[in-house]
C-alpha cells in the first residue's frame, strides 16, 4: 500500500538455462538483528506482532529496524533469506533452492502502480521493470489455476477502506482494492511458505506451523441446510471442490455476500502450532508463515529454523525449540494475532458509526445476514458495516425466529424476513462508543392495523348467533 514502511517481501524473476522461470522469493533477515533470548527478542515475543490500526501502527520491532536496517528500501543492500523456486511451463515447481543473501531492491511499487502498468499503463516506469510485472502476473495465474485445481478455496472479502481528508478525519469509506497485483504477490508468497513447511519437515526441524483444520461435520452439514434456503445447493458431506464450485456459482448475484459469510464463519480459525495439521483453505499438507518477519513473531522462528539448516545447526534448533515450548508461544501469539484483528476492526467500524451518526434518517440498500430472536442483523455494502432492525422494528405484528428456516415470521400477517434478503433501510440511531447502529425498514413490511372507531361493524345478529352456538357446544 502507498502508506507503508516495512517491506520485508522482496522478488525476482529470471530464467534459467533451459528456458524455465525461477521466481525469487526474498525475506528481510530479521534473525540476523534479532538474537534469541534478547530483550528484543523477548518484547517482539510479548508483543507477538505488529498492529495495524487506522491511521497508526503498532510495531512488534522497534522503527530503527522495522523501517530502516530490516526494511527492503529500494536502492538499499540488505540481508535477506531467499527461496529460489524453478517452474514447468504448466507452473508446478521443479526443484527449490535456499540461501542466505544480500538484494538491492530496485523498485517499490505500490498495488495501484502494478495495476496500472498491466493494464497498459507504464506509469513511468524503466522497461525492465515493466516487462518483468508482465512476465509476473502469467506465472501467478498459472500457479492460481494450479493451486485452485488442488482445492485452494477462494473466497470474496468485500472489505472497504477508510478515506480521510489531509486532516486525517474520515470522510467516507470506498471498497478495498482487490486488484490482480494482490494475488501475484499473495500466490509468490504461499508458494515460498510452502517450500519452506516442506523443507523443514523433511529434516524433522521443528518449527511453528500455520494450521487451519477441516471443518467440523455437522458445521458443513448445517452449512448445507441454510443454502438451500438461500437456494444455492450444497451436499450434506461437501468437500473443498464442492464448495468452491457454490462460491464460483454465486459470485456477483445478490446472495453473493450472506453466502461468502456464511462459509467463513463455518470454517475454523487459522492458528499458530508445532502440529503437524495442514492448511485446509489453501489445500496445504504442510504450510508456515515466513515471508513477513519484521510483523510476525511466527516468521521469525521459521527464520531460526531454516538457519540452523542452511548453517548445520538443526540440532540446536531441536534443542531450542521443544515441542512443548513452540505449543506455548503458539496459543500466545495466536491470541495476540485475535486481538489485534479484533482492535483492528473495531477502532474502524467506530469511525465509520461516527461518520454515519451525520446521517441518521438516510436511506440505505442492504442485506440481512443473520437472524435471531432479537431481530435481523443487516450488512450495509456501501459502508461495510453490520447493524440491526430490533423485532419490534420491523412492523405491528408478534415475530417469531424460525431457526430451521431462518427467517422472522410475523405470525398474524404471515409477513416473512428471510436469510439473505435484500432490504432498504433507515438508519434510526448510531452510538459510535457502543458500536451500535440500528436501523428500520425503509418501508412498511406489514400493513397497519384499522385505527380504532374505523373497524367495520360486525353484521346484526351475529353476537346473538355466537351466543347460541356457544351454548349448544356447552350443552
Amino acid at each position: 500500500p502507498p502508506d507503508a514502511k516495512d517491506f520485508d517481501d522482496a522478488v525476482s524473476l529470471t530464467r534459467d538455462r533451459e528456458g524455465q522461470w525461477v521466481l525469487g522469493v526474498h525475506i528481510a533477515d530479521v534473525s540476523h538483528f534479532v538474537a534469541e533470548g534478547s530483550a528484543l527478542d523477548r518484547a517482539a515475543r510479548e508483543r507477538g506482532n505488529s498492529v495495524y490500526l487506522p491511521g497508526k501502527t503498532l510495531p512488534m520491532l522497534p522503527e530503527m529496524l522495522s523501517n530502516d536496517l530490516c526494511s527492503l528500501q529500494p536502492g538499499q543492500r540488505r540481508y535477506t533469506k531467499s527461496v529460489f523456486l524453478t517452474y514447468s511451463k504448466d507452473a508446478h515447481v521443479r526443484s527449490v533452492r535456499f540461501a542466505n543473501t544480500i538484494i538491492k531492491s530496485k523498485a517499490r511499487l505500490t498495488y495501484l502502480q502494478a495495476d496500472q502498468v498491466l493494464h497498459g499503463d507504464p506509469a513511468g516506469l524503466p522497461k525492465d521493470v515493466v516487462a518483468l510485472l508482465h512476465d509476473m502476473e502469467s506465472l501467478a495465474r498459472g500457479i492460481e489455476d494450479r493451486r485452485r485445481r488442488a482445492g485452494m478455496l477462494q473466497l470474496d472479502a468485500f472489505a472497504n477502506e477508510l478515506v480521510k481528508d489531509e486532516a486525517g478525519q474520515v470522510i467516507g469509506v470506498q471498497p478495498e482494492d482487490t486488484s490482480y497485483p494482490h494475488t501475484i504477490i499473495e500466490m509468490f508468497m504461499v508458494e515460498a511458505n510452502v517450500a519452506v513447511a516442506t523443507l523443514l519437515d523433511r529434516y524433522c526441524i521443528p518449527f511453528m506451523r500455520r494450521i487451519h483444520p477441516e471443518p467440523d461435520s455437522k458445521a458443513l452439514y448445517r452449512l448445507s441446510q441454510t443454502l438451500r434456503l438461500l437456494g444455492v445447493t450444497l451436499s450434506r458431506k461437501p468437500q473443498r471442490a464442492d464448495i468452491q464450485a457454490v462460491l464460483n456459482q454465486i459470485r456477483g448475484t445478490k446472495v453473493a455476500l450472506p453466502v461468502n459469510l456464511l462459509v467463513l464463519r463455518t470454517l475454523e480459525r487459522a492458528t499458530y502450532s508445532p502440529a503437524s495439521v495442514g492448511h485446509y483453505a489453501l489445500a496445504a499438507s504442510k504450510y508456515c508463515h515466513f515471508t513477513s518477519p519484521i510483523r510476525r513473531y511466527a516468521d521469525l522462528i521459521v527464520h531460526r529454523a531454516l538457519q540452523g539448516h542452511l548453517t548445520g545447526g538443526a540440532d540446536r534448533i531441536r534443542r531450542l525449540y521443544a515441542f512443548p515450548d513452540l505449543a506455548e508461544i503458539g496459543e500466545h501469539i495466536s491470541e495476540t494475532e485475535r486481538v489485534a484483528e479484533e482492535a483492528e476492526q473495531e477502532l474502524k467500524t467506530i469511525l465509520i458509526l461516527h461518520l454515519l451518526h451525520r446521517r441518521v434518517g438516510q436511506e440505505l440498500e442492504g442485506v440481512v445476514v443473520s437472524l435471531s430472536g432479537h431481530g435481523a442483523a443487516v450488512h450495509l455494502p456501501e459502508y461495510g458495516v453490520e447493524g440491526l432492525i430490533p423485532r419490534e422494528a420491523l412492523g405491528p405484528d408478534r415475530w417469531q425466529f424460525d431457526e430451521q428456516n431462518q427467517c422472522l415470521l410475523g405470525r398474524h400477517t404471515g409477513a416473512i424476513v428471510r436469510l439473505g434478503q435484500t432490504m432498504r433501510v433507515r438508519i434510526v440511531d448510531v452510538r459510535p462508543a457502543g458500536g451500535q447502529l440500528d436501523l428500520a425498514p425503509a418501508v412498511g413490511l406489514v400493513m397497519k392495523p384499522p385505527e380504532h372507531g374505523k373497524q367495520q361493524a360486525p353484521r346484526r345478529g351475529s353476537s346473538a348467533k355466537r351466543r347460541r352456538s356457544r351454548k349448544k357446544r356447552t350443552t
